[in-house]
């Protein structure tokens, strides 16, 4: 599965951000190291060696100007047909919708909607019709030779400190471009690409070539991951769940998080039904959970209109390490292991700490590790423990951060599907699609952190 991540630029640092239709906030990476491992990866690459294959229907030609490829819009051309359809399946939509709809406003936003989509739906039209009736497309720079073809595209990505390149040079490189595709997993955004290189008249594929940059933000959880499949036309149908919760008395703010989590079955029992989830054993008090949710989303303001679950990390990372070490660990004991997440003393406190929101009404969200010894400001950091929080029900650490307002600990055991809090009260296993993977930890340095022994006199920590 890829993602495709939209471009975004601020003065400081350019940056690509990853979402969905649905407002999801996924992730997130800095194009001038992604620029920059792109080039590293193709140059040894093509040092060490890297398959070469002819690409079927397309040639290539010098002409007075340098070089031009024919039929290179097949696959463009390809794409536009793809996504006219799936557009023009969504305005038809968006018009069934709208005179289905009995609320006033409600129907002027999806008869805005299906207008907006119209016109996109024009404008693919006019470059369908372009690229159809274009037989050859000069490059958009002339080059004199293959290899400069080849080498200007590449130098286009790192041209500039900041990963800002010249138009006509990005169009340029997107030219020799072939299949892209970049997806999120974990703690890195991975990409892979190959090359199309004019040969001999012919048109050549080189690569794959394929890579990775570290990703930052939010990353996703399997929930999302889930969602990505569903994600089209989402936003449509969450707009009339927003609408009836705000009937039901709940804030914008609120009834737009809950319109957020997956499946729809908070919305439906925020709503009143009586909700059967899925997931469940055959003993599961759907009822008693039920009310729970109605009670703690009643009270509890804790939560965002742009996402329902937020996932972070370095908060799991650091819940997972210490959960390794069984439950308790000194900050120098797992430093290298923090080091490696880039995880710094100021997460910790920050970590460690309930964290209280300035929203009115909002609970304070619980850490996932708590803090043990003596925590000073000063520069001896060797009396800093961090311990874990445990299930009740097993004796095991609660690893799975889950930061939504029915989870009012921040973490549920992984095993059990319950608050450390209340181990009389489970969860329905989707929840733990909420929290990210277990944190992938290096081994050696895992071992290392076991089989560490304090310098110093620990007894009465």
């Amino acid at each position: 599965m890829s993602v495709t991540i939209k471009g975004g630029v601020t003065k400081q640092l350019p940056r690509h951000r990853g979402g969905l239709a649905d407002g999801m906030h996924i992730c997130g990476f800095e194009i001038a190291s992604f620029h920059k491992d792109i080039l590293a990866t193709i140059s040894r690459s093509l040092r060490e060696g890297v398959p070469v294959t002819t690409l079927d229907g397309f040639a290539s030609i010098p002409n007075i100007d340098g070089m031009a490829l024919i039929n290179e819009n097949r696959i463009n051309l390809e794409r536009l047909n793809r996504n006219f359809k799936n557009l023009e399946a969504r305005a038809r939509n968006l018009r069934l919708l709208a005179a289905d709809e009995t609320d006033q406003q409600s129907r002027t936003e999806y008869q805005e909607d299906a207008r907006r989509e119209s016109k996109r739906l024009t404008e693919m039209k006019v470059e369908i019709d372009r690229l159809s009736n274009q037989e050859i497309k000069p490059l958009p720079i002339q080059f004199t030779s293959e290899t400069e073809y080849l080498i200007a595209g590449l130098s286009a990505l790192v041209s500039s400190d900041t990963g800002r390149i010249q138009l006509e040079t990005a169009t340029a490189f997107q030219s020799i471009l072939h299949e892209f595709q970049v997806e999120a997993k974990g703690d890195r955004v991975h990409w892979s690409t190959c090359l199309l290189v004019p040969a001999d008249g012919r048109v050549v594929v080189i690569g794959p070539f394929k890579g990775s940059v570290p990703a930052i933000g939010r990353k996703k959880s399997p929930a999302d991951l889930d969602s990505l499949n569903y994600s089209l036309g989402a936003g449509i149908s969450r707009r009339s769940v927003v609408s009836k919760l705000q009937d039901a008395g709940f804030s914008y703010h609120r009834s737009r998080a809950a319109s957020l989590a997956p499946g729809g079955y908070l919305a439906r029992v925020l709503l009143g039904e009586e909700v059967i989830w899925p997931q469940c054993n055959s003993d599961f008090n759907h009822e008693r959970f039920n009310s729970h949710v109605r009670q703690i989303w009643s009270k509890n303001f804790s939560c965002s209109k742009t996402f329902y679950c937020w996932s972070n990390p370095k908060r799991q990372a650091v819940t997972d390490i210490v959960s390794n070490l069984g439950g308790r660990a000194y900050r120098e004991q797992i430093w290298p292991l923090l080091k490696s997440f880039e995880i710094e003393d100021k997460h910790l406190i920050f970590m460690t700490q309930e964290i209280v929101s300035t929203r009115q009404g909002a609970l304070p969200w619980p850490p996932s590790v708590v803090r043990l010894g003596e925590w000073n400001t000063g520069e001896d950091n060797n009396l800093k423990m961090l311990g874990s929080v445990f299930c009740q029900l097993c004796g095991n650490p609660a690893t799975a951060v889950i930061r939504v307002p029915e989870v009012s600990d921040s973490v549920l055991c992984r095993s059990c599907c319950v608050m450390p809090s209340q181990p009389d009260l489970p969860f329905p296993r989707m929840y733990l699609d909420l929290a990210l993977p277990e944190t992938d930890l290096d081994q050696a340095l895992l071992a290392r952190a076991r089989s560490w022994k304090p310098s110093y006199d620990a007894e009465n920590i």
